[in-house]
């Protein structure tokens, strides 16, 4: 018993969950940490309706005080600064004339000292002694977590994805508070090989401390049958079934997936051509009008809008789908397309982010991201005529087994932050 290993608490961060539809990959990996640590406690950022039912061993902290008042997060951030807003306002490429950076700096700070204190009250109420902040993104609940661990001597990991990793995808390439987070925490692990070299050759004095940790899916036993060449009912012409799975935001770029698919149709007349999309967002109802206004025989859209995790996996295995689609501007590395690999779906998507790390000749199209919707579908329709589709399919189940399982990557990752943190 002398040499048995003193308990290590664990405080994971997330955005929201358990609360509302989201971080469905946070939800799998959790019950990894519970087996290793034997009990930790999970923090949202925000809360949305009623929480989804956790794992044993699971203590759901209720983001209190409960603020969703945006205002009030601007201003418990100016001015509960510390001396940390100005100098990092300044940094802003909008400074000092831009009152959204402004905005959005505060704000920032306001959260994350929320959440700050609602750490601190966590430690004291359990009397936790040594421990680990986990954070799933490097956001606001990240920096609140690194100024609670500087008082207790605590260490903070956090995970980095794609939308909390690239400035790039913010006006005048501005994050606020990117920089001091990777400076300030212990341990940085993105997503995909692109993500740490991004954040290495941005801040080399940081790269001893950033670590590649990759996510996983749960795949079925065995991949799902060919649907290629399958035929309608009535002995009619072959089909090509395309699917999607994604948020409807600009980023996703899902318009151009539906102008793809009308172009597709043109180039291959004699095949019913299928398009599936999965997912909602701000211009969903924009997507189903445009769709509606593209009416041809032969052409079958259908806009689903969110599903469960548990009923878009089914699909997957069931639907028959020939090739997912991913039109994205910028990513890290898609779940959605390990998700498809799993059941030997191949994927067509940009050479962008962490994508070619899963995407390549042998299990898919991988496109320039420029690549405008009429020429992405001259591409397919020669993928379909070379017969290639059916053997990417193996290749597409290979890729997954050999780097996307979900229980030896979140095995890994939960054995790291025990015995190496």
């Amino acid at each position: 018993m002398a040499n048995q290993r003193p308990q290590k608490h664990l405080i994971v961060l997330s955005a929201s969950y358990p609360f509302g539809n989201g971080e469905i990959f946070l939800e799998n990996e959790l019950p990894f940490l519970v087996e290793r640590f034997g009990h930790i406690f999970l923090l949202p950022t925000f809360s949305y309706g009623s929480p989804r039912n956790l794992p044993d061993g699971v203590t759901l902290l209720p983001p209190e005080p409960p603020s969703q008042w945006r205002l009030l997060e601007f201003i418990r951030g100016f001015l509960s600064s510390g001396g940390m807003f100005l100098p990092e306002w300044k940094r802003a490429s909008g400074h000092p004339f831009s009152p959204y950076q402004f905005y959005l700096t505060s704000r920032t700070l306001g959260i994350a000292r929320r959440m700050e204190q609602r750490i601190l009250k966590t430690i004291a109420y359990y009397n936790l002694k040594d421990g680990i902040i986990y954070s799933y993104w490097m956001q606001q609940a990240c920096m609140g977590g690194i100024m609670a661990a500087r008082k207790h001597s605590w260490t903070v990991a956090t995970r980095v994805h794609g939308g909390d990793l690239y400035t790039e995808r913010y006006a005048g390439n501005f994050l606020p508070w990117h920089e001091w987070k990777v400076r300030n925490a212990d341990y940085i692990f993105p997503v995909s090989q692109n993500g740490r070299d991004y954040l290495a050759q941005r801040y080399p004095g940081c790269a001893g401390k950033i670590r590649l940790m990759k996510l996983g899916v749960s795949g079925p036993a065995r991949i799902p049958p060919d649907p290629s060449p399958k035929t309608k009912t009535d002995a009619g012409p072959e089909s090509l079934h395309l699917a999607s799975c994604s948020s409807v935001i600009p980023l996703k770029r899902v318009d151009h997936i539906l102008e793809t698919v009308h172009k597709l149709k043109e180039l291959l007349p004699a095949l019913e051509i299928r398009w599936t999309h999965i997912g909602n967002g701000p211009q969903f109802s924009s997507l189903q009008n445009r769709a509606r206004s593209i009416t041809r025989e032969g052409l079958r859209i259908d806009l689903k809008g969110h599903l469960p995790n548990n009923e878009v996996r089914q699909f997957y295995q069931t639907g028959g789908i020939d090739l997912f689609v991913n039109y994205s501007t910028s990513e890290g590395l898609p779940v959605s397309i390990m998700e498809a690999f799993s059941c030997g779906i191949p994927a067509a998507a940009p050479d962008v982010g962490g994508i070619p790390e899963i995407v390549d000749k042998s299990n898919g199209l991988l496109f320039d991201p420029d690549t405008p919707p009429e020429i992405l579908a001259k591409q397919i329709s020669d993928l379909y005529r070379s017969g290639a589709l059916s053997d990417m399919r193996t290749s597409a189940r290979i890729k997954w087994e050999q780097e996307f399982r979900l229980e030896s990557n979140y095995q890994k990752f939960a054995d790291f932050l025990y015995f190496e943190l």
